[in-house]
Order: structure tokens, then C-alpha cells, then sequence
């Protein structure tokens, strides 16, 4: 069964605050540099943007969403300390301000800092209750720490306040399998799937939560709609040749486990599910190849022999 990393999605940064000031004269000069800071943020000319977020604090140092714009610069430019500098600075001067407590979640995200950024998410919600993405990204960053069930409240939570998002069904139907709840699991990943059918992820989850129930046809199904969507997809071929595998079909997962092998030549798991391929074919000599390949990339060789002798003794 693979075990391929789950892809999460985490939203980006809010959109860029507006400047919350007058024209009058004493302010100009900032208002001027504040403007053309978020025009060139917009287009991406972030340290461009920067610049002009400097002269705009230059003129105006108590100018908050200024101190919050630069911070999301310095956040997508990778500098994510200096970003975390801003945004407390924005913090200080507005400590009402959610979204420089939601960017600085983000931040935080970013460093691993996972229990920093929810405290963060945490004022955003007493701050702004109907903010759909703090209960997403909230969700995230507590299924990231073990705290599965609690991520699903949140999702829950998400999806009171958009039915059916795709991405939310996903992410909670990641949390239920993690609580080995597969039934709602599956429910979920069903109904991303059908909210937003291009969405890989989603078929690849039901695909391999049906693998571990032994519904072979139907995640056969499933990773071959992934495959349709996403043809270089090793995980997606791997998935399916184990479905194949376990519908008896051990032609079929060779070719899926080739296919597999031609777009990641060193993914030591398909190596050793072909080798149980080629034993059930009674291919003893490919399937030590594979063995020893298997070996070489850090496989478990032992755990894997003692299922290849299981084939043998069964055929």
C-alpha cells in the first residue's frame, strides 16, 4: 500500500490592506508611496513594492497597513523573520488588525511554527467569526500537529460557512482517514471529487482509501481518473497497480508499476509491489531483481521476502 505524502492546501496571504488615512497634507507624502507600493505588491515587484513601503513608514511611522503590506512582501521574498518585525510592529500599533495576526499566522506556518500560528489563527476567529479561511487554515495547521479531531471541527466549521468547498472536504476527509475513520473518510473525498472533478488530489485520496478496504474495482476507478488528470503521476500508476495487484490482475499492475518506474526510476515501493507481481507470475528471477533494487533504495527486504515467500507458498 503506498504511503505517498497527502498534499494539503493553505491558502495564501490576505489581500493587500487599503491605507487608512486621509489626504490630508501631513500625509501625502505617504499616501503617494503607500499607493505605489500596492500597485507594484499587485504585480509582483515585491522589492520594488518595498521601497516604496519604506519611504511611505519613512514619512508616516504610525502608517499600519504599510507596516502589514511590506510584512506580506517580505513573507513571499522567502524573508520571513523580517516579515514576522512588520507585522508585530502592525500588531502594536493595531492590536484589533486580524489580518496582520492571519498573515502572521502564515508566517509562523512557514518557520513550522505551527503552535504560534494558531494562536494567531485563534484572535483572528474571536476577531472576525465568519472568516472562512482562519477555520480552514486553523484545521490545517492542528491535523499538521496530530490534533485530528479538532481539525475537524474546524472544517466543520469551514464548510457551515461554505458548503461544499472542494478543498475543505479534502483536507477533513485527510483528518478522518488520519483517525483510521475511513466510512466519512471516503464520503469526503467522494464529494470533493464531485465539487470540483478536476481536483487530483481527491481522486488519488479515494483511490488509495479504497486499496485499504479491498474495494480494487473501484479504486481502480478513482486512480485512473487521476492518472487522466495528471498522466506523469507515479503515485497515481503505483496506486492503481496495487488495486490491479489485488484484483488478481498482476499483468496489468506490472505495467502500471513499469509506468511508474519510467517517470520516478529510484521509488524503492514500486520496485518491491512488482516484485510481488512478478512472484504471483511465477517470475522468480524478476522478482529478485527487484528485490535487491528494492534493498538498494531502503526498502524493508525483510518484511518484503517474507511476503514473497507467502505468494509462493499460495501458488
Amino acid at each position: 500500500m503506498s504511503n505517498a505524502r497527502i498534499v494539503k492546501i493553505v491558502a495564501g496571504c490576505l489581500a493587500l490592506a487599503v491605507m487608512a488615512c486621509s489626504g490630508a497634507d501631513g500625509l501625502e507624502q505617504a499616501e503617494i508611496h503607500y499607493d505605489a507600493g500596492v500597485e507594484l505588491q499587485e504585480n509582483g515587484q515585491l522589492n520594488e513594492a518595498i521601497a516604496e513601503y519604506d519611504l511611505a513608514i519613512e514619512s508616516q511611522p504610525d502608517l499600519t497597513s504599510a507596516y502589514m503590506n511590506r510584512g506580506v512582501a517580505y513573507k513571499d521574498l522567502g524573508e520571513t523573520e523580517r516579515a514576522i518585525q512588520d507585522l508585530d510592529e502592525a500588531l502594536r500599533l493595531h492590536p484589533q488588525f486580524f489580518q496582520a495576526y492571519f498573515n502572521r499566522a502564515l508566517a509562523y506556518t512557514d518557520l513550522g511554527q505551527y503552535e504560534r500560528a494558531i494562536e494567531d489563527y485563534d484572535q483572528v476567529a474571536l476577531l472576525n467569526k465568519d472568516f472562512f479561511q482562519v477555520y480552514f487554515n486553523r484545521g490545517v495547521a492542528l491535523d499538521d500537529l496530530g490534533k485530528h479531531q479538532k481539525a475537524i471541527e474546524d472544517f466543520n466549521q469551514a464548510l457551515r460557512l461554505k458548503p461544499g468547498n472542494a478543498e475543505v472536504l479534502l483536507n477533513r476527509g485527510v483528518s478522518y482517514s488520519r483517525l483510521s475513520e475511513f466510512v466519512p473518510a471516503v464520503e469526503d473525498f467522494k464529494e470533493a471529487a464531485a465539487a470540483d472533478p478536476s481536483m487530483v488530489a481527491a481522486h488519488m485520496n479515494l483511490g488509495r482509501t479504497y486499496n485499504r478496504f479491498g474495494e480494487f474495482d473501484q479504486a481502480v476507478a478513482s486512480l485512473s481518473q487521476a492518472i487522466q488528470l495528471t498522466p506523469e503521476n507515479s503515485s497515481a500508476h503505483l496506486n492503481r497497480g496495487i488495486a490491479h495487484a489485488g484484483l488478481g490482475n498482476h499483468q496489468r499492475a506490472i505495467s502500471d508499476y513499469e509506468n511508474a518506474l519510467r517517470l520516478d526510476p529510484d521509488f524503492g515501493l514500486v520496485y518491491a509491489n512488482r516484485a510481488l507481481s512478478y512472484t504471483a507470475e511465477n517470475r522468480d528471477p524478476e522478482a529478485q531483481q527487484d528485490v535487491d533494487q528494492a534493498e538498494r533504495l531502503g526498502f524493508d527486504h525483510l518484511a518484503l521476502k517474507a511476503s514473497i515467500e507467502k505468494i509462493k507458498s499460495q501458488r
